[in-house]
């Protein structure tokens, strides 16, 4: 499983606000952006996700992460992934922790 953070600007409308960050566990950016936008969907009717910026780990580790030090994600989003019959299910994802929502 990978972890991938989503951010946000100065948007009201965003679910969070620019030093708040969302950390979702999956397996692909593609299934991140998926997740997020279940739990979060996108505004007003468009298909844009309701955020800033997603980040896999690498490019949060080398370039965002030092602008959210001492800072928790606000919260956590999970995929449980498994095999049966040889096609994937995808079982509700599962947001950990949430604040000011």
């Amino acid at each position: 499983m990978n972890n991938y953070y989503i951010t946000f600007g100065s948007d009201t409308k965003f679910p969070y606000g620019k030093n708040d960050y969302v950390l979702v566990r999956c397996h692909t950016m593609n299934q991140a952006y998926r997740l997020f936008d279940a739990v979060f969907p996108p505004r007003d009717g468009r298909n844009i996700s309701n955020c800033a910026f997603v980040y896999d780990e690498s490019e949060w580790n080398e370039s965002v992460q030092k602008y959210y030090k001492g800072c928790e994600p606000s919260a956590v989003i999970t995929v449980d992934i498994s095999r049966k019959r040889d096609e994937e299910r995808c079982e509700n994802s599962i947001v950990e922790k949430h604040r000011n929502l």
